[in-house]
């Protein structure tokens, strides 16, 4: 991230110009930093929240789908913040919650219908045809 931002800021002097782009490039990397602060913020929570099994369970989770877990992290940490959370959460409870989560999804279903014109079997006659 430093060798990022440094790079960063010495494109900036490079392009000389206006102040308007360097305050643009700073204002983005302010904005960074605060997500990445609030993302360890909402780890640190969540550390406190789960026991191993659960941690464990929710990291592979997110290997495969990480939106799935993302939206599990943020119901837990919702839970916490409404005070419905006494004791770590167990793997047990992941599984739960992924079941909760599972059951609210709409699942979109597509059933395609095929209907015959002529079916071979109802007319061996190809007399008609000619």
């Amino acid at each position: 991230m430093d060798a990022d931002l440094a790079a960063a800021r010495a494109k900036a002097a490079q392009g000389g110009g206006g102040q308007a782009p360097g305050a643009a490039l700073e204002a983005q990397m302010k904005k960074q930093q605060e997500q990445k602060a609030m993302e360890e913020q909402k780890k640190a929570m969540l550390l406190g929240l789960l026991d191993e099994g659960a941690r464990a369970r929710l990291a592979r989770i997110a290997a495969v789908k990480p939106e799935k877990a993302q939206r599990v992290e943020n119901y837990i940490l919702m839970l916490a913040q409404k005070g419905q959370i006494q004791t770590a959460v167990s793997e047990s409870k992941i599984i739960e919650l992924l079941d909760q989560l599972a059951s609210s999804e709409k699942v979109t279903k597509v059933i395609v219908q095929r209907r015959t014109i002529d079916s071979e079997d109802e007319d061996d006659n190809d007399d008609d045809l000619m």
